[in-house]
């Protein structure tokens, strides 16, 4: 009835064009539905959900549109899809300050923390969670809190705080009558009764989990209680009754997609075939568990991936900030240097993430570098105080470096042999060199090192790594020149100087890195990495709107991608006769002039030399030949200034096709392929007189089986056929020869 009632709200919203209520209601639906296991059943309608937030500017709607796409991504196993989202909750927080969403995505950040074995982590963003609850009186979220907090105590091996929690999520839920938790608190108390060997409690307690959750239809806690169960029942020898109950586990858990618990129940069903001599059944399900399982490692199997979540891990400050909060605290200038120096090398450890830092110095006109600081994860044969023999291939390499040496792979570094003898018994991997001067002589090195895997050191890490080490510099500094007040106050305020613009560099290399990846640096329009990170999900939204089968939330004036090649005629004259300067400045100038034609929500590309890309979104296919004419009449209207203040005229030819390309079968011919058909359009234009326009889109008589391959063997046959119309400002006859 809920569901219902809620799904007729929702069309009355939309009917009164009331785009924020319609999204509360569609996630009260969603809210529902996970509840029952299948809120997998609206991901996409979440997703046009999440689209329509955007665009309306609704924040709020925004992030729980995102907090209930996370959950189920979770519940699916895919965690990194399932961080994207909860990470971007965090942040929206902050401009929203919506309670359940924040608490929300924190609660799921912990559980993905969970499922990757970092416990202590996954505290931390508990506490984060509770710390934003402490003054509110929320029943709900209280117990959703506490039962994940036992969930994470109980792994840690600390079991009566985990019951603590447990008892508490189940008070919450009592005193609110939010009887899936109620019946998850009994599961999880169970689960701790079986820890300490108490299996009849513990089937009893896990018993009435499972009746409360089939009670109120939460599906997930079934899948969940029978694998409990059928636990109960192997540590009483029972394997009958264990096999049955994984089977109704594994159903429960297929039916909702969950595929952490499906992988528990395989695993669990091969052993227990395996032991009876049902061997043909027992590799079915062990092959099931090793598939399943290695979908789920893939989403965790890169370090780098892992670091993404340090992002959203509040309780610890991101890296930047402690690297900013180091700059300014400059260092105790009555402090033993040296000591000065060691402590920056613990902070530099922290900042960069590493498990190896040592800082070498050349002192008193020696020849031998000496290790004056070290953070190491374990005992060296290298200890603070040792001199570096001065004949070894590493005293040479600092001796002559002149920037940053960056060694993703320690087995191609020029002194490797000896560093691997240096550090032992840590294995070290990756290294990163950063040399030390003072007022333009060498007084040493910092290095940075990865031990026990290869770690690939991004941008960022050499700009940390280079940063700390002119804070390291800043220290030596101040003792060498103690004595001279004077120039002492001088330096330290170059030195500082150099600090706040590294600093501001820094942060503008951050905020500028992936912009300037997406986009083409002579016309500042976007460039094909852009077009293929975002098309993919414009072309599969395009494709449901055509399919039907998506609850649209907000009524789009169309749901057509028209695809736009422009080719400037004869550009090759421009550079031959007037230098590629000019060529540049004709470029250049081409991006304002599509502007006029297009919004500012379409994708202007440079595809490659004078051909450009445009993309229209949301636009009806039969305004394509009128927006061809636009962009040919605005190209030839005006003329191009080049830097010589020359003038000078310039045509362009255009192909254009529509996505979905039929619309009747709309994923039969991929946005990829509909780019090749545009510019089969664009040449025929250009063949058959420049200056000109040419489209192509299907015909009533298209079959999509084996279309792409007739239109490439014969165009013009594909046309005689009527699986393809034309539509030019030239001769159609002319344009169909040229194709």
């Amino acid at each position: 009835m809920a569901i219902a009632l809620l799904r007729r709200l929702e069309e009355a919203a939309r009917a009164a064009a009331d785009v924020a209520l319609a999204l509360d209601a569609l996630y009260r639906r969603y809210f529902v539905l996970e509840r029952l296991g299948e809120a997998g059943a609206i991901l996409d309608e979440l997703y046009a959900g999440l689209q329509a937030a955007e665009e309306s500017g609704l924040a709020r709607q925004t992030g729980r549109m995102l907090e209930a796409i996370g959950r189920v991504r979770y519940t699916r196993g895919e965690y990194e899809e399932a961080v994207h989202c909860w990470g971007q909750c965090v942040r929206l927080y902050e401009v929203t300050g919506d309670l359940c969403c924040g608490v929300e995505a924190r609660i799921g950040l912990g559980a993905v923390y969970d499922a990757i074995g970092d416990r202590r982590s996954s505290a931390r963003f508990h506490q984060d969670a509770r710390a934003l609850l402490a003054d509110a009186d929320e029943p709900y979220l209280r117990a959703k809190l506490a039962l994940n907090l036992g969930v994470n105590l109980r792994a840690m091996g600390e079991r009566a705080e985990a019951v603590r929690q447990f008892e508490l999520a189940r008070r919450e839920a009592q005193r609110s009558n939010i009887r899936e938790y109620v019946a998850e608190a009994h599961w999880h108390l169970g689960q701790c009764a079986q820890d300490e060997g108490d299996l009849e409690p513990a089937q009893a307690l896990v018993s009435a989990a499972l009746t409360l959750a089939q009670a109120c239809g939460y599906t997930w806690l079934g899948a969940a209680a029978f694998i409990t169960l059928a636990r109960c029942y192997q540590a009483q020898g029972n394997d009958a009754r264990a096999f049955d109950a994984y089977e109704q586990g594994l159903a429960v858990a297929e039916r909702i997609g969950a595929r952490p618990q499906q992988t528990a129940c395989h695993h669990a069903l091969s052993m227990l075939a395996e032991k009876s001599g049902e061997l043909a059944v027992a590799l079915h399900h062990a092959r099931r568990h090793m598939a399943l399982e290695l979908e789920i490692k893939k989403e965790l199997a890169a370090p780098d991936q892992l670091r993404q979540l340090q992002q959203y891990d509040l309780s610890q400050k991101p890296p930047i900030q402690k690297l900013l909060e180091l700059s300014s605290g400059g260092g105790e200038r009555d402090a033993d240097p040296l000591s000065a120096v060691a402590s920056l090398a613990r902070a530099a450890a922290d900042i960069l993430r590493v498990e190896l830092v040592a800082v070498w110095l050349r002192e008193g006109g020696s020849a031998e570098p000496v290790c004056r600081a070290l953070v190491a994860p374990a005992p060296l044969r290298l200890a603070q105080g040792d001199a570096l023999p001065a004949d070894g291939p590493y005293a040479d390499l600092q001796r002559d470096l002149q920037g940053t040496l960056v060694i993703h792979d320690l087995r191609i570094h020029p002194a490797g042999a000896q560093l691997h003898r240096l550090f032992e018994p840590a294995d070290l991997r990756s290294l990163l060199d950063a040399p030390l001067q003072l007022r333009g002589r060498k007084i040493g090195t910092m290095s940075f090192g990865q031990v026990g895997e290869r770690r690939n050191w991004t941008r960022d890490d050499v700009l940390f790594g280079c940063h700390i080490g002119h804070l390291v510099e800043h220290i030596l500094s101040d003792r060498e020149h103690r004595e001279v007040q004077t120039q002492l106050e001088r330096s330290n305020q170059e030195l500082e100087q150099r600090v706040q613009s590294r600093t501001v560099e820094l942060q503008g290399a951050l905020r500028a890195l992936e912009e300037s990846s997406l986009t083409d640096p002579l016309t500042g329009l976007r460039n094909r990495r852009f077009l293929l990170q975002h098309l993919d999900n414009d072309a599969a939204l395009s494709a449901r709107h055509c399919e039907g089968g998506t609850s649209r939330i907000v009524s789009a004036p169309g749901s057509d991608l028209l695809m736009f090649m422009v080719d400037l005629d004869h550009f090759k004259e421009v550079n031959d006769t007037h230098g590629h300067q000019a060529g540049d400045a004709v470029l250049t100038q081409i991006k304002e002039r599509l502007r006029r034609v297009f919004r500012e929500s379409d994708y202007l590309v440079r595809w490659g030399g004078e051909e450009f890309l445009i993309v229209a979104r949301a636009t009806l296919r039969s305004k394509a030949a009128m927006m061809a004419e636009r962009v040919r009449t605005t190209i030839a209207g005006q003329p191009f200034v080049l830097p010589d203040g020359t003038q000078l005229t310039k045509t362009c030819s255009v192909g254009f096709a529509a996505y979905p390309f039929i619309t009747s079968a709309p994923r039969a011919v991929p946005w990829q392929d509909v780019v090749d058909i545009v510019d089969t359009a664009l040449y025929a234009a250009k063949r058959a007189g420049r200056n000109a326009w040419a489209g192509l889109s299907a015909g009533a008589h298209a079959s999509p089986d084996g279309l792409l391959t007739r239109f490439r063997a014969s165009p013009q046959q594909a046309l005689q056929r009527g699986e393809l119309v034309l539509a030019t400002n030239l001769d159609p006859q002319q344009v169909q020869a040229a194709l």
